[in-house]
């Protein structure tokens, strides 16, 4: 069957980490379902209060495709973390909240004493008990609630910042299928995923913006490739997060990629980006695969990002993020002793939902569970630019990576000036003001592609 027109590809890309026999209640093949081109198959499970949304297995083995075998780079175009936000709608309210992702812990989580689902997959922290109801189908998107729940204190924080940032070409995630038969079931092909750095990065005449016409060409970040000992990139160029072992089954792709890191820039509102390092664990992308006739070009259409975060990974990270009470600058990092830092750490605290690896009911959360949904355009994977790692922005002493979500913070904690911006801090290290032009690429130098 020629997937051209409207006929659409689920692209379901499942990341696993390695594990053994002791990991196969979460690492099974329950985690897999037969059929489905809709997004997802959704199961019924008699024991179970709830039906739950599962990628198919793999095909049969299936011959080329007529029209040969191509390799396909897609960059999105819209992304949505799946939380409320005020938008113009045609009943002129405010749009409610998603029912983005996937089943990841394979239950239907919820109040089991309320008879509104099975109970928890791992414990709740004690202090700050989450909110951990799954969504439609027992999907999990804690990611969704927290970026909820910040929004009501970093004005602009969530979706509408990051598709700005989108639109501006200062982010983007690259996914590229290569080998591809075009046709519904193919049983091998090879799935690989790039983080880009800015649009702009290589241009000498102005700030060029994407255009989404099939023909954009974005630059990738050092940190999508493998290097040596030394820390160099390896040559020739490998890309690290790549899957040989893909494939697609009725119309629905199946990737899956090991622990995924990777290094994207956040928008934490319209004016400034964050430079984050996000560790993804068991991630499922899935998207629809299209020609559209009209463009000329291919396209991803209700993509979906599902995964776990792990908590240490994202609290590691928190000096990146700015004082929400330093704005509308936000020059100086949150850091264990600034005033709101106790206030942005409940909002993380209260969406930590799942396990970030194997394990029971009776280990405590370690993990936030993310849906998220984008849309993707055909594009051109372009030179290879080194990042400069990422730098503490705190002081030792009060650096977030001291930080857990086991306990609750003492209220009387040594406090800064909140007029003070130079108390020990970094404020050129982590965050940009995306726009001051000599900041767009301040981190990145170039090097020629191998």
């Amino acid at each position: 069957m020629q997937l051209r027109g409207s006929v659409p590809i689920l692209l379901a890309l499942l990341g696993t980490v390695a594990v053994g026999p002791e990991a196969c209640s979460v690492y099974e093949d329950s985690l897999l379902s037969a059929g489905g081109s809709d997004g997802g198959t959704v199961r019924d499970v008699s024991s179970r209060l709830c039906s739950s949304i599962k990628p198919p297995l793999a095909p049969p083995v299936q011959t080329a495709g007529p029209r040969g075998n191509i390799d396909l780079t897609f960059a999105l175009s819209t992304f949505d973390f799946g939380e409320r936000y005020a938008e113009p709608v045609l009943d002129g309210g405010e749009r409610p909240a998603q029912d983005f992702g996937y089943d990841l812990d394979n239950l239907c989580t919820g109040p089991e004493s309320a008879g509104l689902g099975d109970g928890d997959s791992c414990r709740p922290i004690d202090w700050m008990p989450p909110e951990t109801q799954d969504f439609k189908e027992g999907r999990d998107n804690g990611l969704g609630r927290m970026i909820q729940s910040i929004a009501t204190t970093l004005d602009g924080f969530g979706t509408p910042a990051y598709n700005e940032a989108i639109r501006q070409g200062r982010v983007s995630i690259l996914l590229e299928i290569k080998g591809y038969n075009q046709t519904a079931n193919d049983e091998r092909v090879e799935l690989v995923v790039y983080t880009a750095a800015p649009f702009d990065s290589l241009s000498t005449e102005g700030s060029p913006k994407p255009k989404f016409d099939g023909k954009d060409e974005w630059p990738i970040t050092s940190t999508s490739y493998e290097s040596n000992d030394a820390g160099e990139l390896a040559v020739p160029l490998r890309a690290r997060f790549r899957d040989p072992d893909a494939y697609v089954n009725d119309g629905v792709l199946v990737g899956r990629l090991s622990d995924t890191s990777l290094r994207l820039s956040v928008g934490v509102s319209p004016q400034v980006i964050v430079e984050l390092v996000l560790n993804l664990l068991q991630a499922f992308y899935t998207a629809e695969v299209y020609f559209d006739e009209a463009a000329g070009f291919w396209k991803l259409r209700n993509g979906t990002i599902a995964a776990r975060w792990p908590l240490r990974n994202l609290l590691d990270q928190l000096e990146q993020f700015p004082d929400p009470d330093d704005a509308p600058f936000f020059r100086r990092p949150l850091c264990m002793n600034t005033p709101s830092y106790d206030t942005f750490r409940r909002k993380i605290c209260a969406t930590v939902d799942i396990l970030s690896g194997p394990g029971t009911s009776a280990e405590p959360c370690d993990a936030i569970s993310m849906g998220i949904r984008f849309d993707a355009v055909q594009a051109i994977r372009g030179q290879t630019y080194v990042l400069d790692a990422l730098g503490p922005r705190c002081p030792a002493e009060f650096s977030p990576k001291l930080d857990s979500c086991e306990f609750a913070l003492d209220s009387g904690a040594p406090q800064i000036d909140a007029g003070d911006a130079s108390a020990g801090f970094d404020a050129s290290a982590g965050s940009r003001d995306a726009a001051r032009p000599d900041a767009a690429d301040a981190s990145l130098r170039d090097v020629s592609a191998q």
